[in-house]
């Protein structure tokens, strides 16, 4: 599996709660740019490309792993 940093593990623990990027930058006191970045880092890491059907592949892919509950 995919190492993942700090900071993106608090944006995947942001996704299974349907945030948008503008709200999980709220949440994370970070900007949407920021947010985007490391989404794109995850979905690498995962073999996703980016894209809004991806971003629930990746959900089930976090859920899958134990990466969130």
């Amino acid at each position: 599996m995919a190492h993942f940093t700090e900071r993106e593990m608090d944006v995947i623990h942001c996704l299974p709660r349907g945030l948008s990027n503008k709200e999980i930058a709220g949440q994370l006191e970070i900007s949407a740019r920021t947010v985007n970045f490391h989404l794109g880092a995850i979905y690498e890491k995962c073999g996703f490309g980016y894209g809004s059907g991806n971003r629930v592949k990746l959900v089930a892919f976090a859920f899958r792993n134990g990466l969130v509950k």
